[in-house]
């Protein structure tokens, strides 16, 4: 008999509510307010949640020979988002791109122009190192989430960079060695953790206790560094419980449906579309700095990403293999 692949629709839905997390991120929910910058502390799971659902079916990938299918799609997606980054901000006149170096940086996973591509290439770095190492030394996969630790030793030199090179600093700590490599890790080997008899609503609990401890985190650590930094202690087991809480989730009784649905399909490029605004500062006027503003780049990168999958994607398709089946 065939093996039916296991889908895992409550782990799709939260792909949809981390992409929203992201918004949430770039976009005051309530300018000029703390709540906003407690909205941000709680929402930091987002990013290393993705990290994590692509080690979850990283090793599956690699055993079924589909690796190189894999990486060629998140490059062409990491091609594609650049393109589209670069000639917005040559339009809107924000580009600053001085020399070469720039381009280097951008290469690297500094946030030069589109900031959020840094992920693609993070993702698309973590997970040819963690193949080649699954293919000659697979039990080191193990101890690769413990990078984590060059993370938060390099936290004070990043903040130290702030003031001359801005939020390129950031490259210090948010790339594919310290960030990128060991969230896929523990995607990798949070497998064990489903065995554990433990209900989802349990892991749920823990994950909004950690979600409550981040932000005491957060304002201490703002006292003790006077920045804000994106991930802090609270954030991983947070992210761990999150995840698990997906994982154990009884989707056999309640159906997701729809949510599910736009996860799998849309997330991905609500990411990539919804940094647009905050990229171009090209905000419509009358819900810029108003709370309207989560909500408008949100549904408008939903409205984009729907186009796009479900229109341009397959027309762009169709006529390549025309093309093809014509020579």
């Amino acid at each position: 008999m065939t093996k039916v692949p296991v889908r895992y629709d409550a782990l799709d839905a939260m792909r949809l509510l981390a992409a929203f997390s992201v918004v949430c991120i770039h976009y005051w929910i309530v300018p000029g307010s703390m709540v906003s910058r407690y909205v941000i502390v709680a929402a930091r799971f987002a990013v290393p949640f993705f990290f994590m659902i692509t080690g979850f079916f990283l090793q599956t990938v690699i055993d079924k020979g589909r690796f190189k299918e894999y990486i060629h799609k998140i490059v062409m997606l990491a091609v594609g988002a650049n393109i589209l980054y670069f000639i917005l901000d040559s339009l809107y006149g924000t580009l600053e791109v001085s020399s070469i170096w720039d381009v280097c940086l951008q290469l690297l996973g500094a946030p030069i122009w589109g900031g959020v591509v840094w992920y693609l290439f993070a993702l698309i770095y973590s997970c040819i190192i963690i193949n080649y190492i699954y293919k000659k030394k697979a039990c080191i996969i193990k101890f690769l989430p413990f990078l984590i630790i060059g993370y938060y030793c390099l936290i004070p030199y990043s903040v130290s960079l702030i003031p001359e090179y801005g939020w390129r600093s950031c490259l210090v700590t948010n790339n594919f060695l310290f960030e990128g490599i060991p969230f896929i890790a523990l995607g990798w080997n949070i497998r064990s953790l489903t065995k554990w008899n433990i209900n989802w609503k349990t892991w749920a609990f823990f994950a909004l206790v950690f979600t409550v401890t981040a932000i005491f985190e957060a304002r201490l650590a703002n006292r003790v560094l006077h920045s804000w930094i994106q991930l802090l202690f609270s954030t991983i087991p947070q992210t761990i419980c999150i995840m698990m809480a997906a994982l154990t989730f009884p989707q056999y009784k309640w159906r997701l449906g729809w949510l599910s649905t736009a996860g799998r399909k849309y997330a991905t490029y609500i990411y990539i579309f919804h940094f647009i605004w905050a990229d171009t500062k090209s905000l419509p006027s009358k819900i810029d700095n108003t709370p309207y503003m989560v909500w408008f780049a949100f549904f408008a990168a939903l409205i984009l990403s729907v186009i796009y999958v479900d229109t341009v994607k397959p027309l762009v398709s169709n006529i390549a293999n025309r093309c093809k089946n014509g020579k």
